[in-house]
């Protein structure tokens, strides 16, 4: 029984997802320091954002526990072997952990701290069912865990390396990159949203129309990162940033040519694939910004193998076993075909 319980605390944390909320804000904070920061600063930027998304995962979950319980009651709360008071207290828990650790960088990152927590809030009760106000509220969080660790290094040591002007800048390609990431993962709940009354962006356009959408997010992004070099040369090692830059960029154009080679046959899994794409290169997307500002090149690479492993072995071996739900009779995962591929 203990665990069960443990299994399905740790299928809440998402463990194959929830690096990207660290890396983000690492990535800010080297952009800002000009380097890789002291490790002080270097842990709270990452850690600080990691522990308050898994509050944000249980606070979500909380709140979707209906619309989970449509397509995916073995979810621990649907299921049971999470009650919703639990969830809350712990929800309330790592909260509370993430916000007394932001005081050790300054108030700024306290203030960041509310600010995300009441932009995950407003997604989970207001935006989430309506379409692509949904996928920019998600972006707008991943804009402001940026800023947070921009502020770790500012709070720290009252200035930044780089100038305003491409911070901003910077801030605005991860916000395009996580309101496209959020398109692609609602891809693989359109039949539980539908019957749930959220209108996501793939239920409220159909599968083709939000793939195409995506794509040119993805496009749009892309060429922001590559015109953002040109305009503010702020890379040290520009050499080590587009090698692990176009990796990222490679895994993007595997996943777009699987989904539109079989965009009449797209199902669950499919989708699933697609989101599975996106949250491994998204992870090596902000460690490109990392490899191109460390002078020690050992850091960022050791960071690159632990995080792309943890990533793709977990997804590989855990992802399944949360997003669909299992016949008892001979353990192969249910999977839906959409039909509205439109």
């Amino acid at each position: 029984m203990v665990k069960n319980k443990i299994v399905a605390h740790l299928e809440t944390w998402r463990l194959y997802s929830i690096l990207w909320s660290g890396m983000v804000s690492l990535a800010g904070a080297c952009l800002a320091f000009g380097d890789f920061p002291p490790v002080k600063i270097a842990a709270l930027a990452f850690f600080i954002p990691l522990i308050g998304w898994i509050a944000a995962l249980y606070a979500m979950d909380y709140l979707d526990r209906k619309l989970d319980g449509i397509q995916k009651s073995q979810r621990p709360i649907p299921s049971g072997r999470i009650q919703p008071k639990e969830a809350v207290f712990f929800a309330f828990f790592f909260a509370a952990v993430g916000l007394a650790l932001s005081f050790f960088l300054g108030w700024m990152n306290v203030i960041l701290v509310f600010l995300v927590a009441i932009s995950t809030l407003i997604y989970s009760r207001f935006s989430k069912p309506r379409g692509l106000l949904a996928n920019i509220n998600r972006g707008l969080v991943t804009l402001l865990t940026f800023f947070f660790g921009v502020s770790a290094v500012y709070m720290t040591r009252n200035h930044i390396s780089s100038s305003l002007d491409c911070i901003l800048f910077l801030s605005f390609v991860f916000f395009i990159h996580d309101t496209n990431t959020n398109i692609v993962g609602a891809m693989r709940d359109v039949q539980g949203d539908r019957q749930g009354g959220y209108i996501s962006t793939p239920v409220k356009y159909g599968i083709k129309r939000a793939l195409i959408i995506s794509c040119f997010l993805s496009i749009l992004f892309i060429s922001l990162s590559l015109f953002s070099v040109y305009l503010f040369n702020f890379l040290q090692y520009p050499s080590r940033f587009f090698v692990v830059f176009f990796l990222a960029v490679s895994l993007l154009c595997v996943m777009y040519t699987k989904m539109f080679t079989s965009i009449h046959s797209i199902d669950r899994k499919k989708a699933l694939m697609a989101h599975e794409f996106f949250v491994t290169e998204r992870v090596i997307f902000a460690l490109a910004f990392i490899f191109g500002v460390a002078t020690n090149f050992v850091i960022p690479l050791i960071i690159f193998v632990v995080s792309v492993i943890v990533t793709v072995v977990l997804q590989l071996l855990i992802r399944d076993r949360y997003e669909f739900e299992r016949k008892e009779d001979d353990g192969d995962c249910f999977l839906v075909v959409e039909s509205k591929i439109v």
